[in-house]
This record gives structure tokens, sequence and C-alpha cells, in this order.
């Protein structure tokens, strides 16, 4: 059983298996796209398989990794990812570029909103509702602060089927949503042990009520130092296709 973007926790999972415990492994999936984050998780000293481009011919279970993953015979779904920046960032800012690139790998349509010109986030969520998406099958909302907070009270109408929230703006004063009821299960928040403008606890609420997969990290609000964490945390959640 492998998920829509190719990046597989069962795969992981039956590759540590496979080295840590000499099980035999056959399939016909291709285990270099396993889920690496699963894998280190799970024992870092193990080694995930090499890429295709990369991996010598081989006798063994690796050969049948040579050959791309088979989904099924529908279509694949049209998969877009609408970010929302945070107060006093833009549309393509370094973070939003970071996780553009990744979403398009992963064969997804980006669209990010320019918010710069309104202070209000429920002007923004208004925005947000009045816009024209681009045909989809599957939608993904990805923020970061203020936009957390955008991208949260639109899910509650726009029914995504994925949120991806970075040091989200909840809690704060002014703004109109105290109580929220996001609109997917599939939540990620990622979140600074630093943060000096969006206390962690507030984060940390949001997780008790919501159960999202919570991630507290050693950074500050802005994230940047550690893009290639979040980045990782980002592409998992493609594995909800």
């Amino acid at each position: 059983m492998h998920c829509y973007a190719g990046i597989s926790r069962s795969a992981a999972i039956a590759w540590w298996a496979h080295k840590a415990h000499g099980l035999e492994l056959k399939t016909e999936y291709p285990a270099c796209y396993l889920n690496r984050h699963v894998l280190r998780t799970l024992d870092t000293d193990i080694a995930p398989p090499l890429k295709p481009s990369d991996a010598p011919p081989t006798p063994s279970a690796e050969r049948a990794f040579e050959r791309p993953p088979v989904l099924c015979s529908a279509a694949p779904q049209q998969v877009l990812v609408v970010f929302a920046h945070g107060k006093e960032s833009g549309p393509w800012g370094s973070k939003i570029r970071y996780l553009a690139h990744i979403a398009r790998r992963n064969g997804a349509e980006v669209l990010s909103l320019d918010y710069r010109d309104l202070d209000n986030p429920d002007q923004r969520v208004e925005r947000l509702f009045g816009t024209t998406l681009p045909k989809h099958d599957v939608l993904i909302l990805v923020d970061s602060s203020m936009g957390g907070y955008v991208s949260t009270v639109a899910s509650q109408t726009m029914k995504p089927r994925g949120l991806f929230l970075m040091a989200p703006a909840f809690g704060m004063p002014g703004y109109a949503e105290q109580v929220f009821q996001p609109g997917t299960n599939e939540i990620c928040v990622v979140h600074g042990w630093q943060d000096e403008i969006i206390p962690v606890e507030h984060a940390i609420r949001f997780a008790r009520e919501h159960h999202p997969d919570l991630h507290l990290i050693e950074a500050d609000h802005r994230l940047n130092d550690v893009l290639p964490t979040v980045g990782r945390l980002f592409e998992e959640i493609f594995c909800i296709m």
C-alpha cells in the first residue's frame, strides 16, 4: 500500500523490517520513494535505498525498485496548493518559494495570493473566498503566521484535503475567530519553541483541541533556519491524497 505522491510510510516500515530483521522483501513498489522521515524515526543507522538514477544494477530485492510506481488506472488527481503569507511577508517569500518547489515536484499546481494591502486577517479570509481557484480535485491550504489563521478559518467552508500550518496566529487579540472548526482532519502544525511573535502555547492549545500532527522545533517565528525540516514535513502531506 502506498500514497499518491509515492512517499510511503508503509514502504519505510517494510524497508526497516527488511534491513533490521532480515525479512524477505517482495514488492512492485519502488522503495527509493519511501518516507525517509519515518525511516529515520525507526532507526537512524539504516540507510534508505538509492534512487534509481544512483543505484547500480543488482539482482537483490532492490531490482524491483528501479521501476516507477504503478498507482492505478484512474487519471491522476489535480492537486492545488494555495499559500497564505504572514502579516509582514509577501506572497513569494522564502518559505513559500521553498515549499512551492516541493509542491510542484509532487505534481501540484500552486497559487499564492497577495494580501499585503490588507492588515485585517478576516478581510484576507474574504479575499480568499472571493478568489476563483484553478480547476482541481484536491485542495491543500498552506500558510504562515497570520496566514495560518486565514487558512484555518477558510477551511471551515472550503473543506480542503489538508492544512499545513507554520507558526499559525491562533489566540491573537483582535481576530474575529477564537474557536476553530477546521474543515479537515489532516492537519500538520509546525511551530518554533523560540517563537517571539506567536507563543508556542497557542499551538499546543490548538493541538489539544483538534489533534493535528504537531511538530515543535528549535526555531523562531520565521522558521527560515529550519526550512529543510519544514520541507520534509510538508512533503509528507502528499501522502494523504
